[in-house]
């Protein structure tokens, strides 16, 4: 849902370098999110391939 919603606020309220500084941070925490949640990996590349 929250993929969808991205996509639909595109590019109106968010813009293209916001949603790429978004996954930028994503992907630069991902190491630490994995403690907390072992599944990150899949479970970001899922969102991101939703958005896409």
């Amino acid at each position: 849902m929250t993929s969808v919603l991205i996509s639909d606020l595109f590019p109106h309220i968010i813009s293209e370098p916001d949603i790429c500084k978004a996954f930028e941070s994503l992907l630069a925490n991902i190491n630490d999110l994995k403690l907390d949640v072992p599944d990150a990996p899949t479970i970001i590349g899922n969102f991101i391939a939703r958005y896409i």
